[in-house]
């Protein structure tokens, strides 16, 4: 669970920081897209071992 959270964390402020950038879209940033993919991946993980 504690290594759950740390990975929450690191990508939450990496995601922060990619769009708080000064610059283009954030959406168009690649490392944008490389934050949120494995976020919501490791969401839909976390939740299918509480509800699955």
């Amino acid at each position: 669970m504690v290594i759950l959270s740390i990975l929450y964390l690191l990508f939450g402020m990496n995601l922060f920081h990619v769009m708080t950038e000064d610059g283009l879209s954030f959406y168009k940033d690649g490392r944008f897209w490389t934050t949120i993919i494995p976020l919501v991946v490791l969401l839909l993980l976390t939740a299918n071992t509480y509800f699955g």
